[in-house]
């Protein structure tokens, strides 16, 4: 699959703009706020609909201007397709081959592979920015995760709304500490066979990189299942040991919602022990990992959207990177005037866009 067109009209700084970018690499170049992650999210409209940065999409339309449009054409292994995304007082129309469609109709959520500075700091960042990432890439993998992480997602927070209630609820406290044991049991199972899945192909692309052995590990919150007691079972026990103190605090405190996902190399946590170019690497291989695996799925090339992650490579991984994209279109953002990629280069000012090849 690649973006064989992209047509905008009053998108964020592009007043208009008409553009056929290469079905290979393609650099973005400019200076900070020129428009390149707009560029990025313009595109990511095309192939999934939604934005990648704001949940208030209206904030897309031009400064001044009442309207937006943003309109694509996609290569794809059943043919060619066009997607159109309009802006209107704050509202969005999807167009699917002309008629109104909805977000499911869009090709490219599966295939689409954004990667971003704030991913690079993942591994070292909070146990809730890497469930964020891990949830994000196992719901593209794993089928069922999605539901059943909404599911879950929602009798937590039934359950803690009724911890802080005042007076006796126990009723319907149970009823929904029973969804939150089956849909947080459900969970639990899908991640430990999601990390089965992109573990061992993680730990492979890490080696290539760093030349160590790097073990994806799930950590879970003071439940540890066994055959003889299951994670149903020990959540559930787990659960009633905290009930006082929950209802002091008014949540939930133990569950798939305070778990984490650790990168461990050598049997060192990279937390704690890893250089700043190890970390970097765990994370791009778990993303070529992530890439290598919707390929097997979709049956379709991976996109890759790379806003401003090639200045956080040294030369070494930078060059495995551009190996990798060799054969697939990607979208790379800089603001290095001295970077060259194979492929095409595209300067950015002010919205405008030019090829600068050379």
């Amino acid at each position: 699959m690649w973006i064989k067109s992209l047509s905008l009209r009053n998108f964020r700084n592009y007043r208009e703009l008409e553009w056929e970018p290469s079905s290979g690499i393609n650099l973005l170049k400019g200076p900070n706020a020129a428009g390149k992650t707009n560029l990025l999210e313009a595109l990511y409209f095309v192939l999934c609909g939604r934005s990648f940065r704001t949940s208030r999409e209206e904030e897309v339309v031009r400064t001044g201007e009442a309207t937006a449009l943003v309109k694509g054409k996609v290569a794809t292994a059943w043919g060619e397709i066009e997607t159109e995304v309009r802006f209107r007082n704050k509202t969005k129309l999807l167009l699917y081959q002309g008629k109104p469609a909805s977000r499911r109709d869009f090709p490219g959520e599966k295939v689409v592979l954004l990667f971003r500075p704030e991913d690079l700091l993942v591994v070292t960042g909070t146990p809730a920015e890497r469930r964020a990432l891990f949830d994000r890439i196992l719901a593209k993998l794993v089928p069922g995760y999605e539901e059943v992480l909404t599911r879950y997602r929602r009798a937590l927070e039934q359950r803690n709304a009724l911890l802080r209630l005042p007076g006796e609820r126990e009723e319907e406290l149970e009823i929904w500490t029973e969804a939150l044991v089956s849909s947080g049991a459900l969970l639990y199972r899908l991640r430990v066979e999601g990390l089965g899945l992109i573990g061992p192909l993680t730990s492979s692309f890490y080696r290539e990189l760093v030349g160590k052995r790097l073990v994806l590990r799930y950590a879970t919150s003071a439940v540890s299942p066994t055959r003889d007691k299951p994670f149903t079972e020990q959540f559930a026990k787990a659960l009633s040991a905290s009930a006082e103190k929950e209802r002091v605090l008014g949540q939930t405190l133990v569950g798939p919602h305070r778990d984490d996902f650790l990168f461990v190399v050598e049997g060192e946590d990279l937390r704690y022990k890893g250089s700043r170019g190890e970390v970097r690497a765990a994370v791009l291989a778990l993303r070529l990992a992530e890439a290598e695996l919707l390929e097997k799925i979709t049956k379709e090339r991976t996109i890759f959207f790379l806003d401003d992650v090639f200045s956080e490579f040294d030369p070494q991984r930078r060059r495995a990177l551009i190996s990798y994209l060799e054969g697939r279109q990607s979208f790379v953002t800089s603001a290095e005037p001295e970077l060259k990629l194979p492929g095409r280069t595209f300067f950015i000012e002010q919205g405008r866009l030019r090829a600068d090849d050379y």
